[in-house]
């Protein structure tokens, strides 16, 4: 009779291969285009040489956008690319759906981009390679506009906003609205938590205080181009005046805070 027992085999946990790339992809009301769009930049990064993941944040769209969100992940995840989405329960603003992606974030650099894909996505590996190699902390995209009179009003009202910036505010970009901005995630971090304001204005806030902490912040050129039958979420006149507003406040409240 064999008493002889098989050893049982070790279990040696698998190491997790470290994430380079953390890309956060905002979403309110992007029913129509989230799936496509998403497939789109998850090929675009299979092609790469990073190992990237997606996480989608999901801000209490009044429309289909979250059951969007989910199958948006399924697709992503059909180009072995991991992908993940947070839901708000409550509307809070792109500036808040960003930073939760951030918190989640777990790759070395982390960055994110309007899904709705009118800025140009394809400088998006150059960008992530500056901050990975330390030369930038936080890459800005600086958009020209390729059909800037399809929506002349929302155009205009840009450019004067990006004027009153470089009066009131030094800063090392022209344009800090770009829905197209990668960071380093350690350093980002502790900026993070000094911003307050969780809608459009975030944007700004977010430039010039990673600016004021002595990161290094540069931009990189995209391509912007309007689409014409998208329904925009911002309302130009309306929100052009409360981002006027809103930069008052914050330029009295920094004030306050160096105090």
């Amino acid at each position: 009779m064999n008493l002889t027992q098989t050893k049982p085999q070790s279990s040696i946990p698998k190491k997790e291969t470290p994430l380079d790339f953390t890309l956060v992809i905002p979403a309110y009301k992007d029913a129509p285009h989230i799936v496509e769009n998403a497939s789109i930049l998850a090929r675009y990064f299979q092609a790469s040489d990073l190992h990237v993941e997606f996480i989608f944040v999901e801000d209490a769209s009044p429309d289909n956008t979250l059951a969007e969100v989910k199958r948006a992940v399924d697709a992503v995840q059909q180009y072995g690319i991991l992908a993940s989405f947070i839901p708000h329960l409550h509307n809070q603003g792109r500036g808040a759906a960003v930073r939760s992606g951030i918190e989640k974030a777990k790759g070395s650099c982390v960055g994110f981009i309007d899904i709705d894909l009118e800025h140009e996505y394809q400088p998006l590996l150059a960008a992530i390679e500056r901050v990975r190699t330390h030369e930038l902390d936080v890459v800005i995209g600086q958009r020209h506009s390729t059909n800037p009179w399809t929506k002349p009003i929302r155009w205009i009202l840009s450019y004067g906003y990006r004027f009153l910036l470089r009066i009131v505010m030094p800063l090392p970009v022209r344009d800090t609205e770009a829905g197209f901005k990668i960071f380093h995630r350690e350093k980002i971090l502790p900026v993070l938590r000094k911003t307050k304001n969780p809608s459009w204005f975030w944007d700004t806030e977010i430039v010039h205080r990673s600016f004021q902490a002595g990161l290094r912040v540069g931009g990189i050129s995209i391509g912007f181009t309007q689409n014409p039958n998208k329904e925009s979420t911002v309302s130009a006149v309306k929100d052009s005046l409360v981002y006027f507003k809103t930069l008052l406040i914050y330029l009295w409240n920094l004030k306050h805070e160096s105090h």
